[in-house]
């Protein structure tokens, strides 16, 4: 298993480390919340410097695993009752609806299993914005989840585009060092795996889903 990591452009960032990938077939997964216009158009064109067969996989952010990290963390800090609520916190995408669509996927599943006054979502450059939020939540006490993997210039704003007062919000950290990650990658990579078996995907049109996720597919 290899990583590759990139600042801005995966083309010029990842075309050497992809040329030098020999293996016969390679699963490759974006470890990000949902799809940018990165994942979607750059990436793969990144990949297909790889000589052998790429299978590109959906981003892990919405796997089932990510729904219990966010529980097992956030029942540490607030506890799950009628009196407190939770805020899902994405980056959004003002031309895409996959973040929002991972944010109320996770937001869905926790109100099934919690009992939170309010499970909300927001974004950073998308409705329901960030700064509206608290105009959305009836319980004083909140705990904050931002939907990201890692630390970065965005969870640095979250709190005060927030708005609350201080003291008002618990946060957990970003998830991307949490062990359900790594279970999350393997059960992506066994699905795939499973539909190998069919015919790859041939267009980006093919890709897309009603829902608006892209399937795994061949980049070639």
């Amino acid at each position: 298993m290899d990583t590759a990591t990139f600042e801005t452009d995966p083309v010029r960032e990842l075309r050497g480390q992809f040329t030098d990938i020999t293996t016969e077939r390679v699963y490759a997964i974006p470890v990000i919340t949902a799809h940018t216009s990165t994942t979607m158009e750059r990436l793969p064109t990144a990949l297909s410097y790889i000589s052998g067969d790429v299978r590109y996989c959906e981003p892990v952010g919405r796997s089932p695993a990510v729904t219990e990290i966010i529980v097992r963390r956030t029942s540490g800090l607030v506890s799950a009752d009628e009196e407190s609520s939770m805020i899902l916190v994405s980056s959004g995408c003002s031309s895409k609806p996959y973040h929002r669509q991972a944010a109320e996927y996770h937001a869905a599943r926790i109100r099934d299993q919690s009992s939170y006054t309010d499970v909300v979502t927001c974004h950073l450059v998308q409705d329901p914005a960030i700064e509206c939020v608290r105009y959305e939540v009836s319980n004083g006490r909140v705990v904050a989840v931002p939907l990201f993997f890692t630390r970065n210039e965005n969870t640095s704003k979250l709190s005060r585009k927030l708005g609350f007062e201080r003291g008002n919000v618990d946060w957990i950290d970003p998830f991307s060092s949490h062990p359900h990650i790594t279970d999350a990658i393997r059960a992506e990579v066994e699905k795939q795996r499973a539909l190998d078996d069919g015919p790859p995907s041939t267009t980006r049109e093919d890709e897309m889903l009603q829902n608006g996720s892209v399937e795994s597919h061949s980049v070639r």
